[in-house]
């Protein structure tokens, strides 16, 4: 299952911690790339945000925007993509 973190709800809750975006990503024992995935709202798996709310000291959920399964997010992308692609944009 994959999640949607609140990107803006990580970052204020990473710098009242104190916390650079490298530090928070050790702490949480992901990958920088991983932790910029979600504060960009990609969806990410449900252990990444249980790891990122364990560093930051919150319940997971208080960070998730939504979540799909695997499935759900191809069809959401293919219709994404189907949407662009009518309006010209991709």
């Amino acid at each position: 299952m994959y999640v949607v973190m609140n990107g803006r709800r990580v970052e204020e809750l990473r710098e009242e911690k104190g916390l650079s975006k490298q530090e928070l990503a050790a702490a949480a024992g992901v990958s920088p790339s991983t932790l910029r995935s979600a504060v960009r709202e990609k969806p990410v798996q449900v252990k990444t945000a249980k790891k990122v709310g364990g560093a930051l000291e919150v319940d997971p959920r208080s960070i998730a925007q939504a979540h799909y399964e695997p499935d759900e997010a191809a069809f959401v992308n293919a219709n994404v993509r189907g949407w662009l692609a009518s309006m010209g944009e991709l």
